[in-house]
């Protein structure tokens, strides 16, 4: 979360690689196998987005903010949750679809100690 401006290998803001994409292809490779829910873990900063997904800037190349890209990558988390709940499974047992805000943690930062 909020980590330095860094691309993925295949050249996609790192965030939205990692917190988007990854799970994304995941979820969609092991669909025809999924027989109860999917549940993608989501945040509450999406609400900070403003925008849902800024698709003409999906990699942050007109300016990164980490907190922004974060915010995005959240925000097709539940872009991607919400399309999961209204298409019908064509191909198999219905599925559910959940987001889940997972709630915060304070986590040790180096150089700081523990808080």
């Amino acid at each position: 979360m909020a980590i330095p401006e860094a691309r993925t290998v295949d050249g996609f803001e790192m965030q939205f690689g990692t917190n988007h994409l990854g799970p994304f292809a995941l979820t969609i490779l092991l669909l025809p196998h999924i027989t109860d829910r999917i549940v993608t873990v989501a945040s509450n900063a999406h609400r900070r987005a403003g925008v849902d997904v800024d698709f003409d800037d999906i990699n942050s190349e007109h300016g990164y903010s980490p907190g922004r890209a974060y915010e995005q990558s959240k925000s097709a988390n539940l872009l991607f949750t919400r399309e999961l709940r209204r298409r019908p499974a064509a191909a198999g047992p219905p599925v559910t679809a959940h987001a889940v805000h997972p709630g915060y943690a304070t986590t040790p930062t180096p150089g700081r100690g523990d808080r």
